[in-house]
């Protein structure tokens, strides 16, 4: 029930977005500039992306459920596997801008499964840029000691109550000051599972009205 609450409106607000814009570029075409057609054409493609992320989280955890969580670690270039992860969010910040620092000269590459550790670590900044919208930077950070590889979110946003901080990482839970902000609550789950099977750890810090810290980490014998 709590899922399908919050999921009706998160996939119910980019399709209709898609909608609109499908229909104002059907009906006005001849009379809209080159330039307002590819503002409605990149409003589209950002709402595919995002419906495409959220569909995939749900078959993730759906799958996961049935079957437990896939690890198929490889070797990773780590420098260039950020850049990209940074690349990919970029286009869908819109205002935000995503700050990287890397400080990972001992441990250029790295053994992980690429494809959950790409979907926890978006999850994460797009929650940063989700729940600052105020703030415009939101910093990520990775950076290696010799026994393991830390990543660093980190905004400065609405933050989380003290109270809620253990329940962030359940099923479906979203924090009571989330407002009319939209979201079904997976994502968190999902970032959890992907350090579970790292045999790793996913540690929160955060202050309301002040944002928040989430570091991933992730032993390099992992």
């Amino acid at each position: 029930d709590r899922f399908f609450t919050h999921a009706g409106h998160e996939f119910r607000t980019p399709l209709a977005s898609i909608q609109s814009s499908a229909e104002l570029i059907q009906l006005y075409s001849d009379r809209m500039s080159e330039e307002r057609k590819a503002e409605h054409l990149d409003l589209i493609g950002e709402h595919v992306t995002h419906l495409a992320s959220l569909l995939e989280d749900v078959l993730t955890l759906g799958k996961a459920q049935v079957i437990g969580v896939e690890f198929k670690p490889e070797r990773i270039d780590l420098a260039a596997f950020c850049q990209q992860i940074v690349k990919d969010m970029q286009l869908i910040a819109h205002k935000h801008e995503i700050v990287l620092s890397l400080e990972v000269s001992t441990c250029d590459q790295i053994h992980a499964d690429s494809k959950l550790l790409s979907k926890a670590l978006k999850n994460l900044l797009s929650n940063a840029i989700k729940y600052s919208p105020k703030t415009p930077l939101v910093w990520f950070t990775a950076n290696c000691t010799e026994t393991e590889i830390s990543f660093s979110i980190r905004d400065q946003g609405i933050g989380i109550p003290p109270a809620e901080q253990q329940y962030l990482f359940e099923l479906f839970h979203r924090g009571s000051n989330v407002g009319t902000i939209q979201g079904t609550g997976l994502g968190l789950t999902i970032v959890r599972q992907a350090a579970e099977a790292h045999q790793g750890d996913i540690i929160v810090e955060s202050d309301p009205g002040s944002g928040s810290t989430f570091t991933l980490k992730i032993p390099l014998t992992a």
